[in-house]
């Protein structure tokens, strides 16, 4: 009897597996929660989330515009304990409405809890993701979302430039690389890819990646799903703020006066160059970069060209043209990494530990060099010309097992 009693193994539905798992997951937050709640001790940290915390509690809370002088001032007042010159980051929130919806449920909370509860459920969130999404390794993934230099500062920061790197990293995976997903995740993939057009200079180039693959695997419901997502959140965003896009236009124009108006690549030129100079070549060269992805954009259509390379020119354009002064701008080039390192039959192999542990050693490494009086001013983009090392391996040494566009995703 007893030996029949251990041969049997206890099964449980679905449905209670996933309340067990939500359940867990719930347990998890709240308990790093109260951990992060306990070490930040009252202390601002999450700047950029400060200012999305005051602008959702603007919307959700008080029921006014989250582009209000009270945003900034507040956020001003907390961060620095003064208020910010002309010269300095005025911290007012310069997104459109619905970027706020992920922080309705935290609106109403005292920020010091919101900032807890916040950042430990995106590291839970990160890591859970990385299980679903890769769960026979997820082991490199969810390190890398969580301990490259960038994800750790924007995890820090608050800054949903994370969120929008999450979705792209498993929509890159489930729709560009792996098989057909089912109607009901391509339904929430659009859901999702809908809402990280909140970040459209960082997003643009990968979402028309993701939406031609799309279009040549014939993910309809993802396609449609992130048509009628979009105008519902614009439509939501009416709901919340009437006349926003007049308001939000206005804020952006004034945020455009206080950070850097020029790319990655009007920094390098101006090393070379006299400012007029290098501004007229960064039109050049931006043309350039439209010419390359859109021939590179066909060839990998036509199969001439494998989905890494073509993700990691992504990337590192992305990067190239996008404003400066915003560190999580390498993320750009890190996401299609993290896809590579997890496709590669043997995570021990001597290019994953160059180029996987080499970027993340060497995204601190960066980290700590510029803070160096004598660092340069270009000492950032040794993680830029390791992205471009990576992707030139890729062309010249394709390995085996290197994954192409799938053989069933002819164009329509």
């Amino acid at each position: 009897m007893e030996t029949l009693l251990t041969r049997q193994r206890i099964t449980l539905s679905q449905p209670v597996q996933r309340i067990l798992a939500g359940l867990l997951f719930v347990f998890l937050v709240a308990l790093l929660a109260v951990g992060i709640h306990a070490v930040m001790a009252g202390n601002t940290v999450g700047m950029d989330l400060h200012t999305f915390y005051l602008a959702a509690r603007n919307v959700f809370v008080d029921h006014e515009s989250p582009y209000a002088e009270n945003v900034a001032v507040e956020s001003q007042l907390s961060v620095l304990r003064r208020l910010a010159t002309e010269n300095d980051d005025q911290m007012a929130f310069v997104y459109p409405p619905y970027s706020l919806l992920p922080l309705a449920p935290l609106a109403g909370l005292p920020f010091d809890w919101a900032q807890a509860i916040w950042m430990a459920f995106f590291i839970v969130g990160s890591v859970s993701a990385m299980l679903l999404v890769f769960p026979r390794r997820p082991l490199l993934p969810a390190m890398g979302v969580l301990l490259f230099y960038p994800f750790t500062f924007g995890i820090i920061l608050g800054n949903f430039v994370n969120l929008v790197a999450l979705v792209i990293l498993v929509a890159i995976s489930k729709v560009m690389i792996g098989s057909k997903p089912p109607k009901k995740w391509q339904i929430f993939f659009g859901i999702f890819l809908a809402w990280a057009t909140i970040k459209p200079q960082f997003f643009w180039l990968y979402l028309i990646c993701i939406l031609l693959a799309s279009l040549k695997k014939r993910l309809w419901p993802l396609m449609i799903s992130f048509g009628i997502s979009l105008v519902g959140f614009f439509g939501i965003s009416f709901l919340l703020v009437p006349n926003w896009p007049v308001l939000w236009l206005a804020r952006v124009a004034k945020h455009v006066g206080y950070i850097s108006k020029f790319p990655n690549i009007t920094l390098f030129l101006n090393e070379l160059r006299n400012p007029a100079d290098a501004r007229t070549l960064t039109i050049a060269l931006i043309a350039l970069f439209v010419g390359v992805t859109a021939w590179a954009l066909l060839s990998w259509w036509k199969g001439r060209l494998s989905t890494l390379v073509l993700l990691a020119w992504v990337g590192i354009a992305t990067y190239l043209i996008h404003p400066r002064n915003f560190a999580y701008a390498q993320i750009a080039f890190l996401i299609p990494l993290l896809v590579w390192a997890q496709t590669q039959k043997s995570q021990r192999s001597l290019p994953v530990i160059l180029f996987y542990w080499g970027a993340l050693i060497l995204s601190w490494g960066i980290f700590f060099l510029g803070k160096s009086a004598s660092a340069g001013p270009l000492v950032e983009e040794w993680g830029l010309v390791a992205g471009c090392a990576w992707m030139f391996w890729l062309l010249v040494w394709p390995p085996a097992g290197q994954i192409q566009t799938p053989l069933n995703s002819r164009p329509v």
